[in-house]
């Protein structure tokens, strides 16, 4: 088949974004709705995950979003979340009874993107000390800032506090969005929280000598 040179361009093109376009190794199994009877450990659900596939595939660990979704760490580089997504009915099979849940169809099952890191500076507590628990912030987020379906939108919350400090009356805090829209709106506007606009800034992870580095996102 012959292709003019415009084809051939757009062709090169995407030949290349497939090589560097790396597959996610994190797999979302959506339980939106759902409340598992069951807390099975994490090394119960990767054996049980793992002696289904095979040896085709391979779940190196299991982890709950605090929306209570869970994610499957693919065992990269062999496999991907795009090659377990493919045997969802299998992973889904599997893993159901292990969490007691027995009357909810095959939930949706996606790669996750990388999440997107935001620290949020000087955050008030309504007391001393006394941190919100993640659920509450989360409804904090969506009520203050015209977020709706927060709970879909957040990945990690996380407080950063100081070791042998006194209860403080603000915190920073930092938020690990799903969406990239999300973190580029606060980090321009700031946030709402609790009654005071807060300062946003991009995550920046610690380095072995524990500075932090100059990188966007951990």
């Amino acid at each position: 088949m012959y292709l003019s040179g415009s084809q051939l361009v757009i062709l090169q093109e995407r030949e290349m974004l497939a090589r560097h376009a790396l597959p996610s190794t994190r797999l979302i199994v959506d339980l939106s709705g759902c409340h598992p009877t069951k807390k099975p450990h994490p090394a119960s659900l990767c054996n049980a995950l793992n002696d289904a596939l095979g040896g085709r595939l391979a779940v190196s660990a299991v982890s709950t979003t605090r929306s209570g979704n869970l994610i499957l760490h693919a065992s990269a580089p062999a496999c991907s979340a795009q090659a377990l997504a493919a045997h969802r009915s299998l992973v889904w099979s599997t893993i159901s009874p292990l969490l007691g849940i027995t009357d909810l169809a095959e939930p949706p099952m996606y790669p996750a993107d990388p999440w997107h890191k935001v620290v949020f500076h000087r955050v008030p507590l309504m007391q001393p000390g006394a941190l919100p628990s993640d659920r509450d912030f989360i409804r904090e987020v969506a009520k203050r800032n015209q977020l709706p379906g927060t709970q879909y939108r957040i990945g990690n919350v996380r407080f950063l506090l100081e070791r042998d400090k006194a209860p403080r009356e603000e915190v920073t805090v930092r938020v690990d969005f799903i969406e990239q829209e999300d973190a580029r709106r606060f980090l321009r506007d700031g946030i709402f929280l609790f009654g005071s606009h807060c300062r946003a800034t991009r995550y920046k992870p610690r380095s072995s000598n524990g500075r932090r580095t100059s990188g966007g996102h951990g």
